[in-house]
Parts: structure tokens; C-alpha cells; sequence
């Protein structure tokens, strides 16, 4: 596996993020590129799969509003 900052991307418009529960991994290895580009992010979120993986929604949450973004749930 590799994370999202270690491709270097620019222009960055939309992240989508569907991974069953390793959500808050992947936001973690993506953090620079979130600010350099501070693109859309699209995240389906069960939160019994999060527990899985030792996170939770709160703690997601708290990751991208401490990153700037307002959070919406669908």
C-alpha cells in the first residue's frame, strides 16, 4: 500500500473514499495533499467498520474540521 502524499498530486479537485473502514488511514496519509489542493472529499461512512479498525466517526470528523473542512452528513 502506498498513501495518497506519496504521489505528490496536484490539482486535486475531488477525493472519494470508500474503503470499509480504514477511512481515517487514508485521510491520515493523504494530509498533504488535503492542503496543498484542499479538494471535495466524499466519504461513505459506516461507523461498525470504523470500531473494526480502532477509529470512529467522531474522531474522523474532528480530523477534517481540525483540516478546515465543514462536515455534512447525507
Amino acid at each position: 500500500l502506498i498513501t495518497l502524499d506519496s504521489l505528490n498530486l496536484s490539482n486535486v479537485d475531488i477525493i472519494k473514499i470508500d474503503v470499509e473502514g480504514f477511512e481515517q488511514q487514508v485521510i491520515d496519509g493523504a494530509i498533504q495533499t488535503i492542503k496543498k489542493n484542499r479538494p471535495i472529499i466524499q466519504i461513505e461512512i459506516i461507523d461498525k467498520f470504523l470500531k473494526e479498525h480502532k477509529s470512529s466517526a467522531k474522531k474522523l470528523q474532528k480530523t477534517l474540521i481540525d483540516l478546515g473542512y465543514v462536515v455534512t452528513l447525507s
